[in-house]
């Protein structure tokens, strides 16, 4: 049986409950609007039944649409200029595809819904739609923003959560606005798409944030530049497996891109977590750039340098800036041997200009200053017992004292490198 409202103007809501419908639901040019006497929202409400085919919805006017634990065999259609405030579709089983095309809405929730399809955005115009949720559930196929690319949809709020999608989420040529994206704790098992150019990345208001905390796709899809970026992102437990600038693979690959874009991207997360830089840098490495990893980790402990300064927490600022200076976090270890050789140098010039090595026997005292300074290096055991004075005796005091600093310095910097 096919059910058809058409042509019909409620000022009170209409309700299917604990129904079942063998075919399709059809509603067209009806209207459920509030009297401006009620107190009462009116529209449809559609709880714990059954649609065995499509519920399709043309070209009507309805201030709240609430689908509450029923199930579509097919699809869900709405188009031909039909005008919501509100959509609710909480425990939906939905076999076929949302489709929502041509039309106006406030806002729209997916909560604990299964969809055996995906859903799908089209309009031949722009068009605002001030919220977006899909919260906890599972998409057979993907999101799609832009359909067909002609109109452009524009989101005050836009949020994907703890959801399971099993293709792709295409984010392209979307307007964001105010509160941004919010895609966290989902797994995305194809392509996140941001476009495949320039002209086709989403526009971002000045405000607006990207957050994609605990989130996983097979391939992340962003281009190398786009006109406007959000104004932050997090990136906390974010995974992905390739990096690409187009769906046919061209362009420049992951490996390829410079350094200067994965920082200019990454500062833009301002959580300064250590987590973020090595999961980015771990990636860069595995697609065979070594040189772009080591600069990703040693750009994060430069935000943590100057962060430690700002933030007036000098043990650890001294730390850094040490680390830094002398093997360059972990990642530049030629340094300490610039290190080594100058104090080996100062060494011998203190022995030379004291007298002490010519009267310790030590007509050089190279081999003595290599002795001193590193714990880890005994070359002849003679050299301990030297008894030195004066200025030379205070001297190799803070000479040993350099040499474990500088050997601490070096193994936790190998080990971090390593670990």
């Amino acid at each position: 049986m096919i059910f058809r409202l058409k042509t019909l103007h409620f000022q009170e809501s209409f309700r299917l409950d604990n129904s079942e419908l063998e075919e399709q639901l059809t509603i067209k040019g009806s209207a459920f609007i509030k009297n401006k006497n009620s107190n009462r929202d009116p529209g449809i409400d559609i709880i714990h039944s059954e649609i065995g085919r499509s519920l399709t919805i043309e070209s009507s006017r309805i201030q709240q649409l609430n689908i509450l634990r029923s199930r579509i065999g097919e699809r869900f259609s709405i188009n031909n200029n039909s005008i919501f405030e509100r959509l609710r579709l909480y425990y939906l089983n939905l076999s076929g595809d949302f489709r929502f095309s041509n039309s106006v809405v406030d806002q729209i929730n997916f909560t604990r819904s299964e969809l055996g399809g995906g859903i799908y955005f089209d309009s031949k115009k722009n068009s605002t739609i001030q919220q977006f949720k899909v919260i906890a559930s599972k998409l057979g196929e993907s999101i799609s923003l832009n359909a067909s690319g002609k109109g452009v949809f524009t989101f005050d709020e836009f949020q994907i959560l703890e959801t399971d999608i099993h293709r792709d989420v295409n984010l392209d040529k979307t307007v964001f606005r105010q509160k941004g994206v919010k895609l966290s704790d989902s797994t995305i098992r194809r392509t996140l798409s941001f476009g495949h150019d320039q002209n086709s990345c989403p526009t971002w208001a000045p405000d607006s944030t990207l957050n994609l905390r605990l989130t996983s796709t097979r391939t992340l899809q962003l281009p190398m530049i786009c006109n406007s970026n959000p104004s932050s992102v997090e990136l906390y437990g974010f995974a992905f497996d390739d990096l690409v600038e187009n769906a046919e693979g061209t362009g420049v690959s992951a490996s390829e891109r410079p350094l200067s874009w994965y920082l200019q991207w990454l500062a833009l997360d301002a959580s300064l977590n250590p987590k973020v830089y090595f999961d980015w840098a771990n990636f860069v490495k595995e697609h065979g750039n070594d040189v772009t990893s080591s600069g990703i980790n040693i750009a994060m402990h430069e935000r943590q340098r100057v962060a430690y300064w700002g933030q007036k927490h000098y043990g650890q600022a001294i730390t850094a800036e040490a680390s830094r200076l002398i093997v360059g976090y972990g990642y530049q270890p030629t340094r300490a041997l610039i290190w080594i050789s100058v104090l080996i140098g100062i060494g011998a010039v203190v022995l030379k200009f004291t007298k002490q090595g010519i009267q310790n026997n030590l007509p050089f005292g190279l081999s003595y200053s290599l002795d001193m300074l590193l714990p880890i290096v005994k070359l002849r055991g003679s050299h301990y017992d030297i008894k030195l004075h004066g200025f030379a005796k205070y001297y190799f005091y803070a000479h040993q004292l350099f040499g474990y600093i500088l050997v601490g310095f070096l193994l936790a910097g190998l080990a971090n490198v390593t670990k």
